[in-house]
């Protein structure tokens, strides 16, 4: 699965880009591709604004491997814990051997299936 970055904000014009290594030149890739859905909240508000993602506890999440998403919870007991995800019944979430990109995205991101196969995410803060 590969990745892109918006170009443009409007929907009309927007345009998509492959994200490459700034090292390698390369595309890119992973097996999996997970948005954890956090909440966010100013540590210290703008001009000299610092965000604190609050990753600790259980949230949602939507987790991508080949080609199909997989609507999961995130769930991470301590801050000192491993993240895992899960399945809404509590089954454990299998990845899919290989490299896994993690996304958070805020509580307030608007989250849209546009087709049986696109989704949308639009990122919000707070």
């Amino acid at each position: 699965m590969s990745h892109s970055t918006v170009l443009a904000s409007d929907r009309e014009e927007e345009g998509f880009a492959p994200l490459v290594d700034q090292v390698t030149n390369q595309q890119i890739e992973a097996d999996n591709v997970v948005l954890l859905v956090a909440r966010h909240q100013y540590y210290q508000p703008p001009p000299n604004e610092i965000v604190e993602i609050l990753l600790s506890g259980t949230g949602k999440a939507y987790a991508f491997r080949d080609g199909k998403l997989n609507e999961v919870v995130w769930n991470r007991p301590a801050v000192d814990s491993v993240l895992y995800l899960t399945y809404e019944d509590g089954g454990t979430y299998a990845y899919k051997p290989g490299t896994t990109w993690y996304h958070v995205i805020g509580e307030t991101s608007i989250v849209e299936q546009v087709s049986d196969d696109t989704w949308r995410f639009d990122f919000r803060f707070p």
